[in-house]
């Protein structure tokens, strides 16, 4: 599905990658080592240069920018969040761009959002770990091929984190979409059974 030959990260790393549907890899290395950045170039956030770089088999040069990152979907471990948007906007404000206008999401995103008390009124007055969740939440309701997911439980308490594993290994098992997720935590990665790729 993912087929990545000599991809040359900013940091003079080069990594390859192949990725079938529905498989995952977990990064993990140092801090500096690439993680965050190669997954950024992968959603081509930050430039960087390939011999090879196909998605289905589709040359990721032949696709609109917006195409290839609703398909490969970058979620940033923070985000910075205007003042007065509510938990509602917040996805709307998604749902919205002409990517998505025909979109329908198949994940139940909205009962996560009251069971984890996240529909507020002004999405500021959360901690930034609940903004992580969210930021979290409205990625997987936009079902992309692969979820580019750098520190997703960065800033969650130890319960939490394990039910967003938990969640993540269900919604991957029901899309057959494909996860890359950055951590610094061996037990978690020992949790979530993926794939490692470790950058050294």
């Amino acid at each position: 599905m993912l087929r990545l030959k000599d991809l040359h990260l900013l940091n003079g790393r080069v990594i390859s990658l192949d990725l079938s549907a529905g498989e995952s890899v977990v990064l993990q290395g140092a801090n500096g080592s690439g993680k965050s950045l190669f997954m950024k170039s992968l959603a081509k956030l930050v430039p960087a240069s390939y011999q090879e770089f196909t998605l289905d088999g589709v040359p990721v040069d032949g696709l609109r920018p917006e195409v290839l990152r609703s398909q490969l979907l970058y979620v940033p471990a923070a985000i910075p969040v205007p003042s007065g948007l509510s938990a509602k906007d917040f996805f709307q404000v998604a749902f919205d761009l002409k990517i998505y206008q025909h979109h329908r999401p198949s994940f139940a995103h909205w009962n996560h959002v009251e069971r984890w008390g996240l529909d507020v009124q002004d999405i500021c007055l959360l901690s930034t770990g609940e903004r992580q969740l969210l930021n979290l939440l409205r990625a997987l309701s936009l079902s992309p091929k692969v979820l580019l997911l750098d520190e997703p439980t960065a800033n969650l308490d130890g319960p939490r984190t394990l039910e967003v594993e938990a969640l993540l290994q269900e919604w991957q098992r029901g899309t057959k979409a494909s996860v890359v997720v950055s951590s610094h935590s061996t037990p978690q990665i020992e949790r979530l059974g993926f794939r490692v790729l470790t950058l050294a």
